[in-house]
């Protein structure tokens, strides 16, 4: 026997005779040996689990992606094929899940659009490496850290470990986390407001790969095992909707904000105009008409929200004659927060440009603003600038200067608006929003957004389904304005409040929801559960006892 056949041995009988009616399973088992053909298999499951992410959210496909994925990384003939084979799911899986980037490249004439899907290619072969080291660790571990339902439970562990390092080292990148296949219902969302969304990912993970176990009702199979993962199997989802509802219906409805109406404006600019200096006062039109369509309320704060760069005057913040002239065009008394990139000259004379939001009061006044700090490698800024320019490439924003990272508080506070958290375009997909301590705490998370640069493909509905996470995981509501959708008002429970569609014009008045009375375990406590299943199941795994079960 190979050492393929040897370890697969462990977990299946063989078959006795020609007609046994495992005879098929064995025959593809040995095909599964061949790295051409698990490579391939391998590629095809990994873009196949992009079904349960937005805007689809197919979710069950998620146990027959993974379940697919430990049996190939299972009876993989060394550490080293498995580690090809989890890098062969990750191209699958994040070239399928981030083709919409594609988009991006089209929206700027200087940029060839045929750069578009190697960028796609390139960026989702960096990614697979993180899968791949899961199955190269897992391959590694000593025989009784992989058999039996420890095996399901380890590799899930490392695979989150893997998204939770993919969240932080290299200025972060953790779009479409395991948790977000949640976010089509808020009530399968609350459980994110305990556990957060690795831990949530791990419980998720661990149920799509409890299939794996049930070959072990075979002779000659611990069917305790497969009783058991399939009896998790059944409880594990119903468990989510069942504790999920329960907390919605202890809850309640926090209620509005009394005297605050937001107006969100959603001007749906295609991004190929929006910079088009001919066009701008049409632009700018289209935003005041949205703005002023749905006239003043009576005896209400009315704040208007504009997205992302709706404002294309860099040095507006210098000139308070325009400011002015803009408060006079919209409603009587209403604030303005809109999203207004700046620029700022330095002392030795060069000049620095900021990603900004902007607060103006009835009079056109400046009462706040944030500097974007966290920015987009190659969107706003290029890593090693000076040596990619050399190949003729520029970042796909505006302009020729890298925009510089923001130093300012981003928990913005306004006369008569509760303090809100600001932040701007990919800020929102960092759990870390969900956790840190500021003064003062925030009654709201604010998030402008340009969502134009990727079309109406699933990266805006992805997009969406993180920045909804991040209501539950805090317990505050959300408020997001995007140039071309979605904007929405999300409840702290994740509901909707109101919401207008992707690619439409229009604006919206909606109420302002109160936060939760009590913030979050997970808003309070981080990944302590994270962390702590963790070394739980770390030690599961390195325990002798384990094997029997």
């Amino acid at each position: 026997m190979s050492g393929l056949e040897d370890e697969a041995a462990d977990d299946m009988p063989s078959p006795q005779g020609g007609g046994h009616p495992l005879r098929r399973l064995y025959a593809c088992r040995r095909l599964t040996a061949q790295p051409a053909f698990a490579g391939a298999t391998a590629l095809a499951l990994g873009a196949l689990a992009t079904l349960a992410f937005a805007p689809f959210f197919w979710w069950p496909v998620l146990a027959i992606a993974f379940s697919g994925l430990f049996a190939l990384i299972a009876r993989s003939p060394s550490p080293r094929a498995a580690m090809a084979r989890g890098w062969w799911f990750g191209l699958g899986h994040f070239a399928a899940g981030l083709a919409w980037i594609a988009e991006a490249f089209r929206q700027r004439a200087d940029v060839p659009d045929a750069l578009g899907p190697p960028a796609v290619l390139l960026l989702a072969g960096f990614l697979a490496l993180y899968p791949a080291l899961v199955g190269f660790f897992w391959r590694m571990q000593p025989m009784r850290a992989r058999r039996g339902i420890v095996g399901p439970i380890s590799f899930a562990a490392l695979w989150m470990l893997g998204e939770y390092l993919r969240g932080i080292l290299f200025t972060g990148f953790p779009w479409n986390p395991i948790a977000s296949t949640l976010s089509f219902d808020a009530r399968a969302m609350q459980i994110l407001a305990w556990l957060g969304p690795h831990a949530t990912g791990l419980v998720i993970l661990f149920w799509a790969l409890l299939p794996t176990c049930w070959s072990a009702w075979l002779p000659p199979g611990n069917r305790r095992i497969a009783l058991v993962s399939a009896v998790l199997f059944a409880v594990i989802p119903l468990a989510i909707a069942g504790l999920g509802m329960l907390r919605i219906a202890i809850v309640g409805d926090p209620g509005p904000v009394e005297g605050v109406v937001l107006r969100l404006v959603q001007p749906a600019i295609p991004q190929r105009e929006k910079w088009d200096p001919d066009q701008r006062a049409a632009h700018l039109a289209d935003l005041l008409r949205l703005s002023n369509r749905l006239g003043t309320p009576e005896g209400e704060r009315l704040v208007v929200i504009w997205p992302e760069a709706a404002i294309t005057d860099y040095r507006l913040a210098e000139h308070p004659g325009r400011r002015a002239l803009l408060a006079r065009l919209l409603p009587d008394e209403a604030i303005l927060i809109s999203g207004a990139p700046r620029a700022e000259k330095r002392p030795d004379g060069h000049w620095q440009v900021f990603n900004s939001l902007i607060v103006l009061g009835s009079h056109g006044e400046l009462l706040a603003g944030y500097d974007k700090r966290h920015l987009v490698p190659f969107g706003e800024f290029l890593p090693f600038g000076g040596i990619i320019r050399r190949f003729g490439l520029a970042k796909l924003t505006e302009g020729s200067i890298d925009f510089s990272p923001g130093r300012t508080d981003p928990v913005v506070s306004v006369p008569g608006l509760p303090p809100f958290r600001a932040l701007i375009c990919y800020e929102i997909i960092f759990p870390l929003v969900s956790t840190e301590k500021s003064s003062p705490d925030p009654r709201f998370l604010l998030n402008l957004t340009n969502d134009a640069w990727f079309g109406e493909a699933g990266g805006p509905h992805q997009h969406f389904a993180i920045a909804r996470m991040r209501a539950v995981e805090r317990g505050i509501p959300l408020v997001r304005v995007a140039q071309t959708g979605i904007s929405a008002v999300v409840d702290p429970l994740g509901r909707l409040e109101g919401r207008i569609g992707l690619g439409l014009r229009s604006s919206m008045d909606v109420r302002l929801p109160q936060p939760l009375a009590k913030p979050s375990f997970y808003s309070r406590h981080g990944e302590i559960v994270f962390f702590f299943l963790l070394i739980l199941i770390l030690f599961l795994a390195i325990m002798p006892g384990v094997r029997r079960f």
